[in-house]
């Protein structure tokens, strides 16, 4: 079913509800541009037909770990606001936005189900009633929480979004280097490749094409 299939004239006529968080306040002051991302969902609302005045953005959440349960006002009250019908659909970037946690993930699920509240990112919208979303959104639930016990772990949307503006830095494994923009060669001759420094060459992505290599711009010892 399209998006536009799943939002019917009953969830026009109720609110929609953005999430907006970043885990810390370093991240708030660092991640900029993630964070604007987030505001610009505001712009996907009304794509898919709910009017400004219908939009509201729950931001009070920021600097706060979506690991951590009973803390987070803005969540709770949009779980609450969820129950009582009042919201037509919930936009976050992804789903870690929303919950690292699982039980609040699925309790977040059920309520949604039960009362008609689509749940969208900046991929799709999602209706938790129906099973084959509802087996997305519960993936999309499990990997978050993976991921907020993997350290140093980076969103995709994030790497996707750097990559696409020239301004992400990836690495090269050892006996590799750029050749072209769309593909990774390796040096011919092994004594070449043996004499490169142990470790990586970095390579700075000018675009990423999610199953290609990523181009590259510039590399560096």
């Amino acid at each position: 079913m399209s998006e536009a299939g799943k939002v019917t004239s009953s969830h026009l006529s109720r609110a929609a509800l953005i999430y907006v968080r970043q885990s810390t306040l370093a991240q708030l002051e660092r991640n900029t541009e993630s964070t604007a991302r987030q505001y610009d969902l505001v712009n996907r609302a009304r794509q898919l037909g709910w009017p400004r005045e219908a939009i509201r953005v729950i931001d009070g959440d920021l600097g706060i770990s979506g690991s951590v349960t009973g803390q987070r006002a803005g969540f709770e009250g949009l779980v609450a606001e969820v129950a009582l019908g009042q919201v037509g659909i919930i936009l976050a970037l992804e789903a870690s936005r929303l919950a690292r946690d699982n039980a609040a993930w699925y309790r977040l699920l059920d309520l949604a189900g039960v009362c008609d509240t689509l749940v969208a990112d900046a991929d799709g919208v999602y209706h938790p009633a129906l099973f084959t979303d509802r087996l997305v959104l519960g993936l999309m639930g499990i990997m978050a929480e993976a991921l907020c016990r993997i350290p140093d772990n980076i969103s995709p949307g994030y790497t996707v979004n750097r990559s696409g503006s020239g301004s992400c830095i990836s690495v090269v494994r050892q006996g590799r280097f750029a050749a072209g923009r769309s593909r990774l060669g390796g040096w011919p001759l092994p004594c070449v490749a043996g004499g490169l420094p142990r470790g990586f060459l970095l390579v700075r992505m000018s675009a990423y094409r999610i199953g290609s290599c990523p181009a590259a711009s510039s590399i560096t010892r």
